[in-house]
Protein backbone atom coordinates (compact mmCIF):
# COMPACT_ATOMS: atom_id res chain seq x y z
CA UNK A 1 0.00 0.00 0.00
CA UNK A 2 3.06 2.14 0.78
CA UNK A 3 4.29 2.08 -2.14
CA UNK A 4 1.73 2.39 -4.53
CA UNK A 5 0.53 5.46 -2.62
CA UNK A 6 4.25 7.05 -3.26
CA UNK A 7 3.63 6.02 -6.78
CA UNK A 8 0.66 7.88 -6.56
CA UNK A 9 2.24 10.82 -5.42
CA UNK A 10 5.42 10.23 -7.82
CA UNK A 11 2.64 10.52 -10.80
CA UNK A 12 1.32 14.33 -8.97
CA UNK A 13 4.46 15.62 -8.72
CA UNK A 14 5.76 14.35 -12.03
CA UNK A 15 2.34 15.99 -13.22
CA UNK A 16 2.61 19.32 -11.85
CA UNK A 17 6.11 19.46 -13.21
CA UNK A 18 5.36 18.98 -16.82
CA UNK A 19 2.60 21.46 -16.50
CA UNK A 20 3.79 24.09 -18.79
CA UNK A 21 4.11 27.75 -16.90
CA UNK A 22 2.34 30.24 -18.61
CA UNK A 23 3.80 33.85 -17.97
CA UNK A 24 1.36 36.45 -17.94
CA UNK A 25 1.33 38.46 -21.33
CA UNK A 26 2.32 42.02 -21.33
CA UNK A 27 0.07 43.98 -23.37
CA UNK A 28 2.49 46.57 -25.67
CA UNK A 29 0.81 49.99 -25.60
CA UNK A 30 0.32 52.10 -28.84
CA UNK A 31 0.77 55.38 -29.69
CA UNK A 32 -2.38 56.42 -31.44
CA UNK A 33 -2.56 60.22 -31.89
CA UNK A 34 -3.97 61.00 -35.15
CA UNK A 35 -6.41 63.48 -36.69
CA UNK A 36 -8.97 60.52 -36.70
CA UNK A 37 -9.57 60.30 -32.48
CA UNK A 38 -9.09 64.13 -32.31
CA UNK A 39 -12.94 65.02 -32.37
CA UNK A 40 -12.38 68.97 -31.53
CA UNK A 41 -9.18 71.27 -30.84
CA UNK A 42 -8.58 75.00 -29.56
CA UNK A 43 -5.26 77.23 -29.43
CA UNK A 44 -3.26 74.63 -31.78
CA UNK A 45 -2.42 75.77 -35.44
CA UNK A 46 -1.51 72.47 -36.64
CA UNK A 47 -1.95 69.56 -34.75
CA UNK A 48 0.13 67.43 -37.17
CA UNK A 49 3.25 68.95 -36.23
CA UNK A 50 2.96 67.63 -32.93
CA UNK A 51 3.54 63.84 -34.50
CA UNK A 52 6.24 64.61 -37.14
CA UNK A 53 8.91 63.16 -34.45
CA UNK A 54 10.46 66.12 -34.00
CA UNK A 55 11.01 66.40 -30.45
CA UNK A 56 13.34 69.50 -30.54
CA UNK A 57 11.34 72.30 -32.23
CA UNK A 58 8.65 73.63 -30.27
CA UNK A 59 4.95 74.51 -31.21
CA UNK A 60 3.32 77.21 -29.50
CA UNK A 61 -0.12 76.86 -28.55
CA UNK A 62 -2.70 79.86 -27.32
CA UNK A 63 -4.49 80.14 -23.92
CA UNK A 64 -7.11 78.06 -23.34
CA UNK A 65 -6.29 75.14 -25.62
CA UNK A 66 -7.99 72.10 -25.55
CA UNK A 67 -8.34 68.75 -27.05
CA UNK A 68 -11.23 66.13 -27.20
CA UNK A 69 -10.67 62.84 -28.31
CA UNK A 70 -12.11 59.43 -28.66
CA UNK A 71 -11.22 56.20 -29.10
CA UNK A 72 -13.38 52.73 -28.53
CA UNK A 73 -9.91 50.92 -27.26
CA UNK A 74 -9.54 53.75 -24.50
CA UNK A 75 -6.99 55.93 -23.69
CA UNK A 76 -4.01 54.50 -21.24
CA UNK A 77 -2.03 57.76 -20.53
CA UNK A 78 -0.57 60.57 -22.73
CA UNK A 79 3.24 61.76 -23.05
CA UNK A 80 3.66 65.57 -23.56
CA UNK A 81 7.07 67.05 -24.42
CA UNK A 82 7.33 70.74 -23.75
CA UNK A 83 9.91 73.31 -24.73
CA UNK A 84 9.93 74.52 -21.01
CA UNK A 85 8.32 74.42 -18.22
CA UNK A 86 4.78 74.74 -18.47
CA UNK A 87 2.21 73.74 -15.45
CA UNK A 88 -0.38 71.34 -14.58
CA UNK A 89 -3.24 70.71 -17.35
CA UNK A 90 -6.24 68.60 -17.13
CA UNK A 91 -8.16 65.43 -18.64
CA UNK A 92 -11.65 65.02 -18.36
CA UNK A 93 -13.83 61.68 -18.83
CA UNK A 94 -16.37 63.29 -21.03
CA UNK A 95 -18.51 60.00 -19.88
CA UNK A 96 -18.65 60.69 -16.13
CA UNK A 97 -17.38 64.14 -16.10
CA UNK A 98 -14.15 63.30 -13.73
CA UNK A 99 -11.37 65.64 -13.97
CA UNK A 100 -7.91 64.64 -13.24
CA UNK A 101 -4.66 67.47 -12.73
CA UNK A 102 -1.39 66.45 -14.16
CA UNK A 103 2.12 68.67 -14.16
CA UNK A 104 1.71 69.99 -10.65
CA UNK A 105 5.89 69.03 -10.87
CA UNK A 106 6.66 71.29 -13.90
CA UNK A 107 8.36 68.51 -15.68
CA UNK A 108 9.65 69.44 -19.45
CA UNK A 109 8.65 65.80 -20.06
CA UNK A 110 5.37 65.06 -18.76
CA UNK A 111 3.58 61.71 -18.25
CA UNK A 112 -0.02 61.24 -16.84
CA UNK A 113 -0.94 57.72 -16.18
CA UNK A 114 -4.80 57.95 -17.30
CA UNK A 115 -5.24 54.64 -16.06
CA UNK A 116 -4.00 54.64 -12.59
CA UNK A 117 -5.77 57.84 -12.40
CA UNK A 118 -9.44 57.54 -13.41
CA UNK A 119 -8.85 53.49 -12.33
CA UNK A 120 -9.65 52.25 -15.89
CA UNK A 121 -8.53 53.67 -19.55
CA UNK A 122 -11.25 56.58 -20.40
CA UNK A 123 -12.49 56.03 -23.95
CA UNK A 124 -13.89 59.73 -24.43
CA UNK A 125 -11.79 62.84 -23.27
CA UNK A 126 -10.81 66.05 -23.11
CA UNK A 127 -7.25 67.61 -22.57
CA UNK A 128 -7.15 71.29 -21.23
CA UNK A 129 -3.68 73.42 -20.40
CA UNK A 130 -4.62 75.40 -17.28
CA UNK A 131 -1.64 77.66 -17.43
CA UNK A 132 -2.51 79.99 -20.36
CA UNK A 133 -0.04 79.95 -23.62
CA UNK A 134 2.78 77.28 -23.83
CA UNK A 135 5.41 75.53 -26.66
CA UNK A 136 4.70 71.91 -27.05
CA UNK A 137 7.42 69.78 -28.72
CA UNK A 138 5.75 66.23 -29.52
CA UNK A 139 2.47 64.53 -28.22
CA UNK A 140 1.74 60.88 -27.49
CA UNK A 141 -2.08 59.56 -27.06
CA UNK A 142 -0.92 55.73 -25.99
CA UNK A 143 -3.57 52.62 -25.57
CA UNK A 144 -3.58 50.74 -22.59
CA UNK A 145 -0.70 48.53 -21.63
CA UNK A 146 3.45 48.91 -21.11
CA UNK A 147 4.66 52.50 -23.13
CA UNK A 148 7.83 51.64 -25.14
CA UNK A 149 11.10 52.37 -23.50
CA UNK A 150 11.40 55.74 -24.72
CA UNK A 151 8.65 57.16 -22.44
CA UNK A 152 10.32 59.31 -19.08
CA UNK A 153 8.08 58.81 -16.46
CA UNK A 154 9.88 61.29 -14.28
CA UNK A 155 9.70 61.28 -10.32
CA UNK A 156 10.45 64.48 -8.55
CA UNK A 157 13.37 64.72 -6.37
CA UNK A 158 13.37 63.45 -3.12
CA UNK A 159 13.75 66.17 -0.05
CA UNK A 160 15.96 64.94 2.57
CA UNK A 161 16.46 61.40 1.24
CA UNK A 162 19.36 61.12 -1.11
CA UNK A 163 22.15 59.17 -0.92
CA UNK A 164 24.44 60.94 -3.54
CA UNK A 165 24.24 64.30 -5.30
CA UNK A 166 26.13 65.09 -7.97
CA UNK A 167 27.22 68.86 -8.79
CA UNK A 168 27.39 68.86 -12.95
CA UNK A 169 27.99 72.25 -14.14
CA UNK A 170 26.45 71.83 -18.06
CA UNK A 171 24.65 69.03 -19.86
CA UNK A 172 26.96 66.15 -21.07
CA UNK A 173 29.25 67.00 -17.96
CA UNK A 174 27.69 63.72 -16.22
CA UNK A 175 28.32 61.61 -18.73
CA UNK A 176 31.88 63.04 -19.82
CA UNK A 177 33.74 63.33 -16.45
CA UNK A 178 31.37 61.16 -14.18
CA UNK A 179 31.35 58.46 -16.58
CA UNK A 180 30.07 55.23 -15.26
CA UNK A 181 28.42 56.79 -11.87
CA UNK A 182 25.30 57.26 -12.89
CA UNK A 183 24.26 53.75 -13.87
CA UNK A 184 26.41 52.16 -11.28
CA UNK A 185 24.78 53.94 -8.52
CA UNK A 186 21.44 55.06 -9.78
CA UNK A 187 20.13 51.60 -11.92
CA UNK A 188 22.48 48.93 -10.88
CA UNK A 189 22.77 49.81 -7.06
CA UNK A 190 19.10 51.24 -6.90
CA UNK A 191 20.44 54.54 -4.77
CA UNK A 192 18.36 57.50 -4.70
CA UNK A 193 20.97 59.95 -7.09
CA UNK A 194 20.33 63.59 -7.68
CA UNK A 195 21.70 65.63 -10.68
CA UNK A 196 21.85 69.36 -9.75
CA UNK A 197 23.04 70.81 -13.02
CA UNK A 198 24.23 74.78 -12.57
CA UNK A 199 22.68 76.05 -16.27
CA UNK A 200 19.60 74.90 -18.02
CA UNK A 201 21.95 76.52 -20.88
CA UNK A 202 18.68 78.80 -21.79
CA UNK A 203 20.90 81.38 -22.94
CA UNK A 204 21.89 79.17 -25.86
CA UNK A 205 19.23 76.95 -26.49
CA UNK A 206 16.28 75.31 -25.24
CA UNK A 207 17.17 72.10 -26.75
CA UNK A 208 19.99 71.23 -24.21
CA UNK A 209 17.73 70.58 -21.48
CA UNK A 210 15.44 67.96 -23.24
CA UNK A 211 19.23 65.93 -24.01
CA UNK A 212 19.99 66.24 -20.67
CA UNK A 213 16.76 64.26 -19.44
CA UNK A 214 17.06 61.85 -22.85
CA UNK A 215 20.77 61.48 -21.16
CA UNK A 216 20.00 60.86 -17.64
CA UNK A 217 16.95 58.35 -18.83
CA UNK A 218 18.93 56.27 -20.80
CA UNK A 219 21.73 55.69 -17.87
CA UNK A 220 19.16 54.68 -15.14
CA UNK A 221 18.20 58.01 -13.39
CA UNK A 222 14.59 58.33 -12.85
CA UNK A 223 14.49 61.19 -10.10
CA UNK A 224 14.02 64.75 -12.30
CA UNK A 225 17.58 67.00 -11.89
CA UNK A 226 17.36 70.11 -10.60
CA UNK A 227 18.03 72.57 -13.30
CA UNK A 228 19.47 76.18 -12.38
CA UNK A 229 19.42 79.47 -14.36
CA UNK A 230 23.06 80.68 -14.33
CA UNK A 231 24.36 81.37 -18.16
CA UNK A 232 26.20 78.91 -20.04
CA UNK A 233 29.71 80.95 -21.19
CA UNK A 234 32.63 79.51 -22.28
CA UNK A 235 35.88 81.05 -19.58
CA UNK A 236 39.24 79.97 -19.49
CA UNK A 237 39.69 80.74 -15.73
CA UNK A 238 37.77 80.91 -12.53
CA UNK A 239 38.38 84.96 -12.08
CA UNK A 240 37.00 85.48 -16.11
CA UNK A 241 33.95 83.24 -14.98
CA UNK A 242 33.18 84.80 -11.87
CA UNK A 243 33.01 88.46 -13.83
CA UNK A 244 30.95 87.05 -16.40
CA UNK A 245 28.25 85.89 -13.79
CA UNK A 246 28.74 89.43 -12.49
CA UNK A 247 28.16 90.72 -15.59
CA UNK A 248 24.94 89.08 -15.51
CA UNK A 249 24.03 90.19 -11.62
CA UNK A 250 25.08 86.99 -10.31
CA UNK A 251 27.29 87.43 -6.69
CA UNK A 252 29.78 84.67 -5.74
CA UNK A 253 27.27 84.61 -2.65
CA UNK A 254 24.67 83.53 -4.85
CA UNK A 255 26.34 80.75 -6.55
CA UNK A 256 27.35 79.80 -3.13
CA UNK A 257 24.02 79.88 -1.41
CA UNK A 258 22.48 77.77 -4.31
CA UNK A 259 24.93 74.98 -3.41
CA UNK A 260 24.58 75.43 0.02
CA UNK A 261 20.48 75.28 -0.40
CA UNK A 262 20.91 72.13 -2.30
CA UNK A 263 23.05 70.52 -0.10
CA UNK A 264 20.56 70.93 2.71
CA UNK A 265 16.99 70.06 0.55
CA UNK A 266 18.76 66.19 -0.43
CA UNK A 267 21.12 65.58 2.72
CA UNK A 268 23.42 63.74 0.75
CA UNK A 269 25.58 61.00 2.30
CA UNK A 270 27.63 61.75 -1.00
CA UNK A 271 28.53 65.31 -2.75
CA UNK A 272 29.95 64.62 -6.15
CA UNK A 273 31.57 67.46 -7.86
CA UNK A 274 33.87 68.90 -10.53
CA UNK A 275 37.81 68.85 -10.94
CA UNK A 276 39.41 72.14 -9.36
CA UNK A 277 41.28 73.03 -12.46
CA UNK A 278 37.75 72.65 -14.33
CA UNK A 279 38.40 69.37 -16.11
CA UNK A 280 40.17 71.23 -19.23
CA UNK A 281 40.34 74.64 -17.80
CA UNK A 282 36.79 75.55 -18.12
CA UNK A 283 35.87 78.72 -15.48
CA UNK A 284 32.39 77.52 -14.91
CA UNK A 285 33.41 73.85 -14.15
CA UNK A 286 36.20 75.89 -11.34
CA UNK A 287 33.49 77.84 -10.05
CA UNK A 288 30.70 75.37 -9.51
CA UNK A 289 33.78 72.74 -7.90
CA UNK A 290 34.81 76.11 -5.86
CA UNK A 291 31.39 76.55 -4.52
CA UNK A 292 30.97 73.05 -3.43
CA UNK A 293 34.53 73.01 -1.36
CA UNK A 294 32.71 76.10 0.53
CA UNK A 295 29.77 75.00 0.65
CA UNK A 296 30.21 71.58 2.79
CA UNK A 297 31.66 73.69 4.99
CA UNK A 298 29.05 76.30 5.86
CA UNK A 299 25.86 73.62 5.60
CA UNK A 300 25.83 72.78 9.09
CA UNK A 301 25.85 76.73 10.50
CA UNK A 302 22.50 77.94 11.23
CA UNK A 303 24.04 81.85 10.77
CA UNK A 304 25.17 81.00 7.09
CA UNK A 305 22.35 81.54 4.74
CA UNK A 306 19.56 81.46 7.01
CA UNK A 307 16.61 81.27 4.71
CA UNK A 308 17.70 77.96 3.23
CA UNK A 309 18.54 76.36 7.11
CA UNK A 310 14.96 77.17 8.50
CA UNK A 311 12.78 76.33 5.03
CA UNK A 312 15.46 72.73 5.11
CA UNK A 313 16.98 72.07 8.35
CA UNK A 314 20.91 71.91 8.42
CA UNK A 315 23.31 69.20 6.77
CA UNK A 316 26.70 68.35 7.68
CA UNK A 317 27.89 66.14 4.60
CA UNK A 318 29.47 63.42 5.40
CA UNK A 319 31.64 62.50 2.26
CA UNK A 320 32.54 65.40 -0.42
CA UNK A 321 34.43 63.68 -4.10
CA UNK A 322 35.71 66.19 -6.17
CA UNK A 323 37.06 64.41 -9.88
CA UNK A 324 40.53 64.34 -10.12
CA UNK A 325 41.78 65.40 -6.66
CA UNK A 326 45.23 64.99 -6.07
CA UNK A 327 44.40 63.60 -2.23
CA UNK A 328 43.47 60.18 -0.96
CA UNK A 329 42.52 59.30 -4.40
CA UNK A 330 39.76 56.22 -5.11
CA UNK A 331 39.36 54.18 -8.34
CA UNK A 332 36.22 53.28 -9.56
CA UNK A 333 35.73 50.49 -12.00
CA UNK A 334 33.40 51.03 -14.39
CA UNK A 335 34.69 47.94 -16.75
CA UNK A 336 32.31 45.34 -14.77
CA UNK A 337 29.70 43.75 -16.30
CA UNK A 338 26.02 45.09 -14.81
CA UNK A 339 22.78 43.08 -14.70
CA UNK A 340 20.45 46.10 -15.14
CA UNK A 341 22.00 46.91 -18.32
CA UNK A 342 22.12 42.92 -19.99
CA UNK A 343 25.71 42.96 -19.13
CA UNK A 344 27.03 46.22 -20.30
CA UNK A 345 29.37 48.05 -18.29
CA UNK A 346 28.67 50.93 -16.56
CA UNK A 347 31.21 52.53 -19.32
CA UNK A 348 29.62 51.22 -22.15
CA UNK A 349 26.20 52.53 -20.82
CA UNK A 350 27.71 55.88 -20.76
CA UNK A 351 29.54 55.67 -23.18
CA UNK A 352 26.97 53.77 -26.18
CA UNK A 353 23.43 55.55 -24.30
CA UNK A 354 23.50 58.23 -22.06
CA UNK A 355 26.60 60.79 -24.01
CA UNK A 356 25.33 60.24 -27.35
CA UNK A 357 21.93 61.75 -26.56
CA UNK A 358 23.62 65.04 -26.56
CA UNK A 359 23.57 66.24 -29.77
CA UNK A 360 23.96 69.88 -28.95
CA UNK A 361 26.54 71.57 -29.12
CA UNK A 362 28.84 68.82 -31.54
CA UNK A 363 29.25 69.27 -34.73
CA UNK A 364 26.44 68.89 -37.34
CA UNK A 365 26.32 66.15 -39.85
CA UNK A 366 26.76 67.83 -43.37
CA UNK A 367 26.56 66.86 -47.23
CA UNK A 368 22.81 65.23 -47.03
CA UNK A 369 20.78 65.90 -49.97
CA UNK A 370 18.22 68.73 -49.96
CA UNK A 371 15.20 68.49 -51.63
CA UNK A 372 12.10 70.57 -52.50
CA UNK A 373 13.50 73.67 -52.45
CA UNK A 374 12.18 74.97 -55.92
CA UNK A 375 8.46 73.58 -55.04
CA UNK A 376 9.16 75.64 -52.01
CA UNK A 377 9.83 78.40 -53.61
CA UNK A 378 6.71 81.12 -55.51
CA UNK A 379 6.01 84.28 -56.09
CA UNK A 380 5.53 85.02 -52.00
CA UNK A 381 7.97 82.31 -50.41
CA UNK A 382 12.00 83.06 -50.78
CA UNK A 383 14.00 80.00 -49.47
CA UNK A 384 17.60 81.89 -48.17
CA UNK A 385 20.70 79.71 -48.20
CA UNK A 386 22.99 79.90 -45.46
CA UNK A 387 24.69 76.09 -44.48
CA UNK A 388 24.70 74.86 -48.04
CA UNK A 389 26.74 73.75 -51.01
CA UNK A 390 26.29 73.10 -54.44
CA UNK A 391 28.53 69.48 -55.23
CA UNK A 392 28.09 68.30 -58.56
CA UNK A 393 24.60 70.28 -59.46
CA UNK A 394 22.82 68.99 -56.06
CA UNK A 395 21.90 71.15 -53.43
CA UNK A 396 23.86 69.84 -49.74
CA UNK A 397 23.55 70.76 -46.38
CA UNK A 398 26.87 72.29 -45.40
CA UNK A 399 26.17 73.92 -41.81
CA UNK A 400 24.07 73.36 -38.50
CA UNK A 401 21.80 76.55 -39.76
CA UNK A 402 20.90 75.14 -43.60
CA UNK A 403 18.36 77.63 -44.69
CA UNK A 404 16.04 80.08 -44.21
CA UNK A 405 12.25 79.97 -45.37
CA UNK A 406 10.31 83.74 -46.21
CA UNK A 407 6.81 84.22 -46.66
CA UNK A 408 4.56 86.76 -47.55
CA UNK A 409 1.25 87.08 -46.98
CA UNK A 410 -2.53 89.83 -46.39
CA UNK A 411 -2.07 89.21 -42.88
CA UNK A 412 0.75 88.10 -40.24
CA UNK A 413 -1.29 84.90 -39.96
CA UNK A 414 -1.25 84.29 -43.68
CA UNK A 415 1.82 84.89 -44.11
CA UNK A 416 3.26 82.58 -40.62
CA UNK A 417 0.94 79.96 -42.39
CA UNK A 418 2.86 80.25 -46.33
CA UNK A 419 6.18 79.87 -44.56
CA UNK A 420 5.40 76.54 -43.11
CA UNK A 421 3.07 75.01 -46.09
CA UNK A 422 6.80 75.70 -47.82
CA UNK A 423 9.02 74.17 -45.09
CA UNK A 424 6.78 71.20 -44.86
CA UNK A 425 8.02 71.03 -48.77
CA UNK A 426 11.78 70.50 -48.10
CA UNK A 427 13.02 67.56 -46.97
CA UNK A 428 16.95 66.32 -46.03
CA UNK A 429 18.04 64.09 -43.30
CA UNK A 430 18.16 65.40 -39.52
CA UNK A 431 16.28 68.60 -40.57
CA UNK A 432 14.10 70.31 -37.94
CA UNK A 433 13.21 73.76 -37.84
CA UNK A 434 11.13 75.06 -34.81
CA UNK A 435 7.42 76.10 -34.82
CA UNK A 436 6.59 79.02 -33.34
CA UNK A 437 8.55 81.51 -35.44
CA UNK A 438 5.86 85.34 -35.61
CA UNK A 439 3.40 83.72 -32.70
CA UNK A 440 3.55 85.63 -29.57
Amino acid sequence: MKRLLCAVCLLLMLGLFVQPARAEETIQARNIFSSGILKAHTGFRDVDELIDGNTVAPMAFGSGCTMTMRHEEGFGSLYLMFNKEYGTFSVTDLDTGEVRTFGEHCFIHEFADLEAAFGKAPTNIKLEFLNGAGQLNEFYVFTPGEVPDFVQKWQPPKDGETDIVLFSTHGDDEQLFFAGLLPYYAKERGYQVQVVYLTNHRNVTYRRAHEMLNGLWAVGVDTYPVFGTYYDLMSSSKELALRFFRSQGVTEEELLGFVVENLRRFKPMVAVGHDLEGEYGHGQHMVYADMLTKAVEITNDPAQYPESAEKYGLWDVPKTYLHLYPQNQIYLDWDQPLESFGGMTAFEVTKKLGYPCHKYPQKYQSGYEIFGINDAQNETVTVYHAGTKNIDGKIVSAGGRVLGVSAQGSTLDMAIKNSYEAVKKISFKDMHYRKDIGIK
